[in-house]
Parts: structure tokens; C-alpha cells; sequence
């Protein structure tokens, strides 16, 4: 399994285990409220999308990672209606791994 294969199914059973925030509102309040100390952001996000969470991510000292995904394939890896360009990882344990995915 190559690393953004492995990275995929991380970040879908986090969706299914209710341990991801998708979306940019969802995500910064996940990380303003303590529950993520991780953002993650597609390659095709607006550059004032990726400045505002690296504003949030600064504020509560949470990293924002870049995935290797644009918002297409981020919503078809984990599930979502519409295109995705911003989840943060709620879970220790899903982070830790995601890191090292990454």
C-alpha cells in the first residue's frame, strides 16, 4: 500500500468514526475549541482559505499540513457529498497516524 493509499483510508475511517471536522467552519471550531491540533488542506484550496486556517492553526497551536489530495478526491476518499477542501483530525490516536502517513 503506498503512503497516499494508506493516508486515504486513515482520513475515511476517521470520517466514519466521527473524528474528522470537515469543512473550513467545522475544522476551526474543532481546533478553537481543543478538540484538533491538526488541519489538514487540499492542494486546490483558495490561498485565502489556506492563510485563514494557518491563522486559526497559529492562534490555538494547531499544524497545517498539506495533503496530497485536491477537494475532489478528498470528498470521494471519505464520503462526502461535495467537494472538500479543509477537515482537521479530532482523534490522537488518527492523528498520530495521519502524521506519519503524511
Amino acid at each position: 500500500m503506498t503512503t497516499p493509499d494508506k493516508l486515504g483510508g486513515l482520513l475515511g475511517i476517521a470520517r466514519r468514526a466521527g473524528q474528522l471536522a470537515v469543512g473550513f467552519d467545522a475544522a476551526a471550531a474543532a481546533v478553537t475549541n481543543g478538540d484538533s491540533r491538526l488541519i489538514l488542506v487540499c492542494t486546490d484550496l483558495s490561498p485565502k482559505t489556506e492563510k485563514e486556517c494557518r491563522f486559526v492553526g497559529s492562534a490555538h497551536r494547531a499544524d497545517v499540513l498539506p495533503l496530497p489530495y485536491d477537494k475532489a478526491a478528498l470528498a470521494r476518499l471519505i464520503g462526502a457529498a461535495k467537494p472538500v477542501g479543509v477537515v482537521a483530525v479530532c482523534g490522537q490516536n488518527f492523528e498520530k497516524a495521519i502524521r506519519l502517513a503524511l
